[in-house]
């Protein structure tokens, strides 16, 4: 079923009431499911995990056809990325990823809060055809914000984390047939080291296991 925008913030204030976002937070697949990263139900190519020389990581794919599964985007809705950033002093999210597919990306993350406000980064990650494994941090704090007044009333009650590519800021990814692999998304306090790196270009190379 199609979980449109009106029933996300309808049911909003009872998921965020029983959410809990950390600076501990970190999602590394190493248990083997998705850990709650969706495309919703209609999606005929939802996320998977995938292990690649002893290496376990989500693949997302995209067809660009038009209908679901069509847009390069991805959803959590679980408890563990949802409620107060500002409580939990988490400003930044890093990441490893790599374009396992045939077209650019420009890697950004949404945050939707249980009124419908939307947050994007400003920045994006952007990543070239055969990028091979990267590190990135965004920061949270920098956003295009779609009906809020300003970041901090969506940072603290996000209902929805999401990651997308998409060129201009905006809450829905690009139509594009494409393929992005992410792997250690980890929630970053402030002070830390990771926030203080700001946006990564090409960071390092991701950390093997």
């Amino acid at each position: 079923m199609k979980c449109t925008l009106a029933a996300v913030v309808a049911c909003g204030m009872v998921a965020a009431a029983a959410s809990a976002i950390s600076s501990t937070q970190l999602n590394d697949f190493e248990g083997g499911t998705t850990e709650g990263w969706s495309h919703g139900g209609p999606s005929p190519n939802p996320p998977f995990v995938v292990n690649e020389d002893s290496n376990t990581f989500l693949r997302v794919v995209s067809t660009g056809t038009g209908g679901p599964g069509s847009r390069m985007a991805m959803f959590n809705r679980t408890g563990d990325w949802l409620g107060s950033y500002l409580d939990a002093g988490v400003t930044s999210i890093t990441f490893d990823v790599r374009n396992s597919g045939d077209t650019a990306l420009n890697v950004r993350i949404g945050m939707l809060n249980t009124f419908g406000q939307i947050g994007v980064t400003n920045d994006s990650m952007v990543l070239g055809v055969g990028s091979g494994w990267v590190s990135a941090t965004l920061d949270l704090t920098d956003l295009t914000l779609i009906g809020a007044p300003d970041a901090d009333s969506v940072l603290q009650n996000v209902f929805e984390l999401r990651f997308l590519s998409v060129e201009v800021p905006a809450y829905e990814g690009d139509f594009i047939a494409g393929s992005m692999d992410l792997d250690n998304i980890r929630a970053v306090p402030a002070p830390g080291g990771a926030a203080l790196l700001g946006v990564a270009g090409l960071a390092g190379l991701r950390r093997r296991r």
